[in-house]
């Protein structure tokens, strides 16, 4: 027969008390190990709605801010291959990148021997929204229209250089949307930048980088 101590009340006491430490103790970790998810999850949601700024050096040159020069998670040719595998055959006849709501957003056209085609594209995740399709116009649905609508998209610069060369034509200020156009012959880039009350639009040739126009609109 085995002799099993016996416990006292102030035994039982002190060893209730130690559980209930203990148990506080893990609720305080637990509570903590939320707050430190929480806090990663908001510094994530923030980073993902940043526009693209300027700040001037000291040899008095304009360039984007290192925080904001990551302006997007996909290029212009990643959206255009979306927007061609879920369109296959088309010819694209325009890009935009600007923002809704605070968030950046791809909207690119096409358009093939018959229809043309629009869709909206989320470069943070690829999702796509606001598909779009129309029927050509009878004496628009052949070869040589599609010809002259197209753009060409050999040698186009990145969305950040054209935002830079902007900057640059302009001196400060905010990109806030970059559209891939054609005049003619010419693939170029419009860049709409705000500075305070004022607005730019800067037209830069997409494969030359030259800088066609600046237009200013107090």
């Amino acid at each position: 027969i085995l002799n099993v101590p016996k416990i006292s009340k102030k035994g039982i006491v002190k060893i209730m008390k130690k559980k209930t430490w203990i148990t506080i103790g893990l609720m305080s970790l637990s509570a903590a190990v939320l707050v430190g998810c929480t806090t990663t999850t908001d510094n994530t949601t923030n980073q993902s709605s940043t526009t693209i700024m300027s700040t001037t050096t000291s040899d008095g040159n304009t360039s984007l801010d290192s925080t904001e020069n990551a302006m997007t998670t996909m290029s212009w040719q990643d959206a255009v291959g979306v927007f061609q595998e879920k369109f296959p055959e088309t010819s694209i006849t325009s890009i935009s990148f600007d923002t809704s709501f605070g968030k950046w957003y791809y909207n690119i056209e096409g358009i093939n021997e018959t229809t043309e085609f629009e869709l909206r594209i989320d470069p943070a995740t690829g999702e796509t929204s606001r598909e779009e399709q129309q029927t050509l116009d009878k004496d628009e649905q052949n070869a040589a229209y599609r010809e002259s609508e197209a753009l060409d998209l050999e040698g186009v610069i990145s969305i950040e250089e054209a935002s830079q060369i902007a900057l640059d034509a302009v001196g400060s200020g905010e990109v806030t949307d970059l559209d891939l156009e054609r005049e003619l012959s010419v693939t170029y880039w419009k860049v709409t930048i705000e500075d305070g009350r004022k607005e730019f639009e800067v037209s830069i040739d997409a494969r030359t980088k030259e800088v066609l126009t600046t237009e200013r609109d107090d």
